[in-house]
């Protein structure tokens, strides 16, 4: 049972009395307004029920399971809207799904499929009345643990908010990388052996750690603002307004990295 929809049913029910018996006539005799009760009560049933969110907060919000199939697919086009939490996004390649996760305080899927082409875009549950106002107070982590078969070639975009991000895809065959993120902590390790993969990441305050495997050259463009850039400058010596592989022009896999910070730390090795 949804205990939040529970309490905030039973407050229209009660406010819905209160109107009833204002329509009868019921408060006249007492000389009171019915606008003058529905504030106070309005308020009283608002303190109330951050009160209970805070003491009646489940400590391991309820996690969903969920499993894609195989199906033969060979593209995926996966977007991810993750707000507060911590994001973890890796493979196996023992597994027989596509995708296998585990996603604290639910998930909303769109599942689109097209011959042997996929878009599955993840996002947050939207429960409005279920969740008003208890996001005002402080809330659980909300953990999502993606893990990918690495048999198809996967473009990932990724939208998080004040987060904590591992995302290793080194086994996987990945086309493109999109991260926008807000005041974040965010570890990310580039595919080994994908050919040819674009990365563009946008933050704000945010701690960014890239790990480029050793294989793999890489050019790399970095802006910000008050960032404390650290560079392997061994392997990546700057050439022009890039930092870049000297073999980047023959490697068989390359990654072109674009960043775009406005405070915090750069990481790249």
């Amino acid at each position: 049972m949804n205990k939040r929809n529970l309490f905030w049913g039973g407050a229209l029910i009660l406010l819905g009395l209160l109107v009833l018996l204002d329509n009868l006539g019921v408060f006249e005799p007492l000389g009171v307004s019915i606008w003058g009760l529905i504030l106070p009560v309005l308020l009283i049933l608002l303190g109330i029920w951050i009160i209970w969110s805070i003491f009646a907060r489940q400590k391991n919000p309820q996690s969903e399971y969920v499993t894609i199939p195989d199906d033969g697919i060979q593209r995926v086009e996966l977007v991810v809207n993750h707000g507060a939490g911590r994001l973890f996004i890796s493979s196996d390649p023992s597994q027989s799904n596509l995708l296998e996760g585990t996603f604290d305080g639910g998930v909303e899927r769109d599942i689109q499929r097209n011959a042997g082409s996929m878009r599955i875009k993840l996002a947050l549950v939207s429960d409005f009345f279920g969740k008003f106002p208890g996001n005002w107070v402080s809330q659980q982590s909300l953990d999502w643990n993606m893990k990918f078969k690495p048999t198809a070639r996967y473009v990932f975009v990724l939208n998080t908010g004040a987060s904590e991000s591992r995302i290793d895809i080194s086994g996987l065959l990945v086309d493109s990388v999109s991260i926008k993120t807000g005041a974040s902590s965010t570890e990310l390790t580039l595919p080994r052996s994908a050919g040819f993969t674009t990365v563009k990441v946008k933050s704000g305050a945010s701690s960014l750690s890239i790990n480029v495997p050793g294989s793999v050259a890489a050019r790399i463009r970095a802006t910000g603002g008050m960032v404390d850039m650290n560079i392997d400058k061994g392997r990546f010596p700057r050439s022009g307004v890039y930092f870049q592989s000297k073999d980047y022009d023959t490697a068989d896999n390359k990654v072109d990295l674009e960043i775009e910070t406005g405070v915090g730390s750069v990481k790249i090795w």
